[in-house]
């Protein structure tokens, strides 16, 4: 690694040089026109692949799986061309939601687990678009067979939400008797 390194610096040092300096300026100019040309890429992707969510969950309403696993490869294109975080995520969401129509559960919860954290993580709160995310999550967790974890997750969303999700109260709830446990004195329970 350090020899690498020490290559590196000879190269950036044999450039360094008066004969160089216009290689670097013209270096410098091509990389400010990337990042111009990504720039615009990044915003003219954005409408496009909000887009394409949409009619992807529009596909998965009505079951049309053909259409929507084509929608779901043009969004993985447009995808490259963007750095927009929460459009990822809910095409992350999107994905699991495909996965778990098409009966695939474990492909769904690799998808939704993304989701759910990259909800949580950039959000550092329960609001309107990681409440339902922390429910999908749930679900999938409870479609692979992973009743523990689900009853975790969904007692954990309840506290990050303060008791005011009766969606994921219900589900702990139900987890408790399916896993045994029916006690009265959780925190959820009213």
């Amino acid at each position: 690694v350090e020899a690498m390194a020490a290559v590196n610096r000879m190269r950036l040092g044999s450039l360094a040089g008066k004969h160089h300096l216009g290689v670097l300026r013209d270096l410098n100019e091509t990389l400010k026109d990337h990042e111009r040309l990504r720039a615009s890429l990044n915003e003219r992707s954005k409408p496009i692949l909000l887009k394409l969510v949409d009619d992807i969950r529009e596909a998965l309403r009505k079951r049309d799986m053909n259409r929507a696993e084509s929608l779901l490869q043009a969004a993985e294109q447009v995808t490259r061309l963007t750095d927009d975080l929460f459009l990822q995520t809910l095409l992350e969401g999107t994905k699991s939601q495909f996965h778990h129509y098409s009966n695939h559960p474990e492909q769904a919860l690799v998808h939704q687990r993304r989701a759910f954290l990259a909800h949580l993580v950039s959000k550092g709160e329960f609001d309107e678009w990681t409440r339902p995310e922390a429910h999908n999550y749930v679900t999938v967790l409870e479609t692979t067979h992973r009743l523990e974890e689900a009853r975790r997750v969904a007692r954990a969303s309840l506290e990050m939400s303060d008791g005011d999700h009766p969606q994921l109260e219900a589900r702990a709830a139900a987890l408790d008797l399916e896993l045994g446990e029916d006690r009265l004195d959780h925190p959820y329970r009213t």
